[in-house]
């Protein structure tokens, strides 16, 4: 269901599987998945509850940390005081346990400063995600394709156009964004050559200028 993007039938089939497996990894594993198909259908109160059931069956440390993650930025999504959400997640960050997951706090961060709409500290914050150490090529896709979409919107086509390929260049073969990613780019093939074109006679006719 979720491949074909039947979300609300994944979610009853997933709900059916936490009430008849007596697997106790096998209950925080779906409950973890229903969190995140209700956060992706903007449902964020069920979203709440099932990250919030998940962790209340202490799974293991990996699945607890991303349960609180998405917990956080639910609160964010829905108005809580962003102070609290940036300061719980800075708090995430300076525990050493922590390290392997920095790439997704910082990226949590950018997301965070998106919605304040402080695009710059955005920027430096998606810089610092791919930065981190043992960033997942996952990851990598979610902070390159939010800066594209970021200078795409501010009509600077040529780095849109150099992080959609980053994003496509990391991004798995069945990652249903790759479609729209390569509409994307084929537009912006043109636009970026024509702009590499312009830049091109400026540079020569400020050579020219400077000889006469």
């Amino acid at each position: 269901y979720i491949k074909t993007g039947k979300y609300e039938q994944a979610i009853q089939s997933l709900k059916l599987a936490i009430d008849n497996t007596k697997s106790k990894k096998g209950k925080t594993r779906y409950a973890y998945i229903v969190g995140q198909l209700y956060q992706r259908a903007g449902r964020i109160e069920s979203s709440n509850q099932y990250f919030a059931q998940c962790i209340k069956w202490k799974p293991g440390y990996d699945l607890s940390f991303h349960a609180k993650m998405n917990l956080f930025l639910n609160d964010a999504t829905e108005g809580a005081a962003s102070e609290q959400v940036i300061a719980n997640i800075q708090k995430l960050l300076k525990d050493p346990k922590n390290k392997d997951y920095q790439g997704e706090l910082y990226y949590s961060l950018a997301i965070i400063s998106l919605n304040q709409n402080k695009k710059e500290q955005a920027v430096d914050q998606f810089n610092l995600s791919l930065q981190s150490p043992n960033v997942t090529n996952s990851q990598k896709a979610d902070s390159y394709s939010k800066l594209a979409d970021l200078y795409f919107d501010q009509q600077d086509y040529l780095k849109a156009k150099l992080y959609y390929d980053s994003t496509l260049n990391v991004l798995t073969k069945n990652d249903e964004r790759r479609g729209s990613i390569s509409r994307i780019l084929a537009n912006l093939e043109e636009i970026a050559q024509h702009l590499q074109n312009i830049s091109l006679q400026a540079v020569s006719y400020t050579h020219l200028r400077a000889h006469e």
